[in-house]
């Protein structure tokens, strides 16, 4: 893995601003092989608890990735309560990191004791993004956020090999797969190709092949639907309540958008 040093840190994601407990309603993850963004790592955790067999992992980021080896660690290493502390309310950092940093491999260990010497991990985080002030109803749209799921969730880490990661761009990335999915998810890096809807759909040809009989692409999350011209080219449109809670209670809803072959 590309060593990161600490001057080379781009800005990532602590956790999901989507409602990732929805996807299990739209597709059965079940056995299935699922491929999926970093991001914060919640696409992954999230899928593992749906029950999915297998799960490979692409970003280009390599900060999110390196994040993700600390969340992965954390999550088989500490107790719900001290994962919250650190990674929710940025609070005993340092005594809970000594608890998981030996089981970081050397080039991220000797990132993160650099990040938590000269600065914080909340230093690493998209400054336009804030954490919610609570997590006692966040488990309603990312799962392992509930404590008797997060329990479930380091189970399963502890029986599962540490997933394969691709350090490559969605605009690149399928001339490295050399297997089929049934899932792949592509969160919302749609807005970020530039592309009309029309050029996306025939730039997801490329992944299609890549898809086994009946597999679904998750093309697209969205938080204000433009519905219509993404179903002229085929999308279908899975209408869930809003990840922000307040939102939700007053009925606003995002829009998943799936591609199936």
């Amino acid at each position: 893995m590309e060593k990161l040093t600490i001057d080379k840190i781009e800005n990532t994601y602590s956790f999901t601003n989507e409602n990732l407990t929805e996807y299990q309603n739209i597709v059965d993850f079940n056995g299935k092989s699922v491929l999926t963004v970093v991001g914060s790592g919640d696409q992954y955790f999230s899928s593992l608890l749906f029950g999915a067999k297998e799960i490979d992992l692409f970003d280009n980021n390599l900060t999110a990735l390196y994040y993700f080896y600390l969340k992965y660690y954390a999550i088989m290493i500490l107790s719900y309560e001290d994962f919250l502390t650190s990674f929710f309310y940025d609070k005993n950092t340092h005594e809970n990191y000594s608890k998981v940093r030996d089981y970081l491999p050397d080039e991220v260990k000797d990132f993160f004791d650099k990040v938590l010497q000269e600065k914080s991990l909340y230093s690493l985080l998209y400054k336009h993004f804030t954490l919610p002030t609570s997590a006692n109803n966040i488990d309603r749209t990312i799962p392992y956020l509930n404590g008797k799921r997060y329990y479930e969730l380091k189970e399963l880490l502890k029986n599962t090999t540490f997933p394969k990661m691709f350090l490559k761009d969605l605009l690149i990335l399928y001339e490295s797969l050399d297997k089929n999915y049934d899932i792949m998810i592509f969160s919302n890096i749609y807005p970020y190709l530039n592309m009309s809807v029309k050029k996306y759909r025939h730039f997801l040809k490329k992944y299609e092949k890549f898809l086994n009989k009946d597999g679904v692409i998750f093309a697209n999350y969205e938080w204000l639907s433009f519905e219509k011209e993404f179903k002229l080219y085929g999308f279908k449109s899975h209408y869930v309540p809003s990840s922000i809670e307040a939102k939700a209670k007053l009925d606003y809803k995002n829009n998943i958008l799936t591609l199936k072959k």
